[in-house]
């Protein structure tokens, strides 16, 4: 029961990711075309990348323990814990990626002011 309750939990995080990551993409390239015509100048996608990657990696976890939680395994208490580490990192990781993502894409405005 305990394995199940935390491949419903994995799932969850996996499916909240992969919105984000949606909307990450979206929010990228809209901001980007947008400080374009602006002739905002471009800084540094890097956190904006670093991010997607590591939104990536925790939807293949979560997706992974989510499978292994929900199905017949050969070692279902190994896997309970990993998902409860996987689920666990997901939501501390989560709220530090969202703050980034919110500073890296909306870091470029700051620099409006400043244009003639």
């Amino acid at each position: 029961m305990k394995n199940k309750i935390i491949g419903i939990v994995n799932l969850f995080f996996g499916i909240i990711n992969i919105l984000l990551f949606i909307g990450l993409l979206q929010a990228i390239f809209k901001m980007n075309q947008l400080y374009a015509d602006l002739g905002v100048p471009s800084s540094s996608r890097f956190f904006e990348y670093w991010d997607a990657g590591i939104i990536v990696i925790m939807i293949v976890a979560n997706i992974f323990f989510s499978i292994k939680n929900l199905t017949k395994s050969k070692y279902p208490n190994k896997y309970f814990i990993l998902g409860l580490i996987c689920a666990l990192l997901t939501f501390f990781i989560g709220g530090a990626v969202v703050s980034f993502l919110t500073f890296a894409i909306i870091n470029p405005l700051y620099y409006l002011p400043s244009q003639p």
